[in-house]
């Protein structure tokens, strides 16, 4: 929440100079990043079930007998190669589907990180200036440690932050 709230605090000051309600501002914000990382990771997915559940039924139905009969004269021994082949991609398939199977049940508790996360961040558009000052004056040190402490500490997490995307 914490690092969504600082990339996309931009966003929220130009928004908040054209609708002066705070509130309404962070509610629209929070609300457009929601949009920004859910639907791509909607789409991603609904697309990684698809293949997995295709994959899955592309492997059931895979017959590899003429490979398995130029192996076998290649190697002069009686491999059943198409039992072994699918026996693997079985088990890669079956492995694809738990995972599937995992998300799609880890989905709910998603949803409430997912909502905390909005939360938070609504709460940080709104009132993250304030609580800024506020740890700002709890800092027992000079005011002029605190502003180099400020600029420093908003450096290292822009570069850190950017650095990451950009990688």
């Amino acid at each position: 929440s914490i690092i969504l709230a600082y990339i996309f605090y931009p966003v929220y000051r130009k928004l908040n100079r054209l609708i002066k309600n705070k509130t309404a501002c962070a509610l629209i914000t929070s609300f457009l990043v929601t949009i920004i990382i859910a639907l791509p990771l909607i789409f991603a997915a609904n697309a990684i079930i698809n293949k997995s559940v295709s994959f899955y039924h592309g492997v059931k139905n895979i017959d590899l007998a003429d490979f398995s009969a130029k192996v076998s004269k290649f190697l002069g021994a009686n491999i059943d190669l198409n039992l072994y082949v699918k026996e693997v991609l079985n088990k890669i398939s079956i492995y694809i589907m738990q995972g599937t199977s995992n998300f799609i049940l880890s989905i709910p508790q998603r949803m409430v990180s997912l909502f905390v996360t909005i939360s938070l961040m609504y709460y940080l558009f709104k009132d993250g200036k304030s609580l800024i000052e506020k740890i700002k004056n709890i800092l027992p040190i000079k005011m002029d440690h605190k502003e180099n402490l400020g600029k420093r500490f908003n450096n290292l997490i822009y570069a850190t932050v950017y650095g990451v995307i950009l990688t």
